[in-house]
C-alpha cells in the first residue's frame, strides 16, 4: 500500500484490497497454507476455510466480513464472530448509515433469520429487502411467512400481500413506503395505510 510492501501471502482474495470511504483504511483477503485470512491495515484475522465480503463502516471506524470455518458460516464484526449458519446471505453484512448497527442475514435449515445488533429474528422462508432508515434509529425488512409476505418495521410485522417490492424509507426517517400486491390488485402502503393504485 502506498509502495509499501505488505506480508508475503499465497493469494490474494477476488475483490480486494478496499479502502475505507473515510480514514484511509484498507483490507484485503489472503491465503497462505491453505487458509484464508482478513487483514485490516496490516493486522491478520483468524485463519478460515473462507473469506469474503469485506465491508468498512461509513465512518471508516468499524470493518466486518463473512467468513467460513469448518460447516460453519458467520458474520465478524470489529474481531468479534457472530453466530453460526450453514451460510450467509450474499447482501450481508450492512452497516448503518451512522455507522453504530450492524445487520445480516444468515441461513440455516433451509431458513432465513435476520440478524440486527446481534439479535436474531425467528426463522422465515423468505428474507428480503433490509435496510436501515437514513438517521439509522429504524430498520425494516420484508419476510415470507405461511407463503404471504409482511413488511416489518423494528420488528413489528404488518399486514400479508402475496408480493411486496420497493421498500424505502423517507429522507427524513419519519415514514416507511412500499408497493404490495394482493386479489391481484397492486396499493401503495405508506405507514401502514393502503392507496389502491
Amino acid at each position: 500500500v502506498d509502495d509499501k510492501p505488505g506480508k508475503v501471502y499465497d493469494l490474494i482474495g477476488k475483490d480486494t484490497p478496499v479502502f475505507s470511504i473515510k480514514k484511509d483504511r484498507v483490507a484485503y483477503i489472503a491465503s497462505k497454507r491453505g487458509k484464508w485470512h482478513a487483514v485490516v491495515d496490516g493486522k491478520e484475522g483468524p485463519a478460515c476455510d473462507a473469506v469474503d465480503r469485506i465491508v468498512f463502516s461509513p465512518d471508516g471506524l468499524r470493518v466486518a466480513y463473512r467468513a467460513t470455518k469448518g460447516d460453519e458460516s458467520f458474520v465478524v464484526v470489529d474481531g468479534k464472530r457472530g453466530p453460526g449458519f450453514g451460510a450467509i446471505h450474499k447482501q450481508s453484512p450492512i452497516f448503518s448509515p451512522d455507522s453504530s448497527r450492524v445487520a445480516y442475514i444468515g441461513v440455516k435449515d433451509n431458513k432465513l433469520i435476520l440478524v440486527v445488533d446481534r439479535k436474531r429474528t425467528k426463522p422465515y422462508s423468505g428474507l428480503s429487502h433490509f435496510k436501515f432508515s437514513p438517521d439509522s434509529a429504524h430498520f425494516a425488512y420484508a419476510v415470507k411467512k405461511d407463503e404471504k409476505w409482511h413488511v416489518a418495521k423494528d420488528g413489528k410485522l404488518g399486514p400479508a400481500y402475496d408480493k411486496v417490492q420497493g421498500l424505502t424509507f423517507s429522507r427524513d426517517s419519519r415514514h416507511l413506503a412500499f408497493a404490495g400486491q394482493k386479489d391481484g390488485l397492486w396499493y401503495i402502503i405508506l405507514d401502514g395505510k393502503e392507496q389502491m393504485v
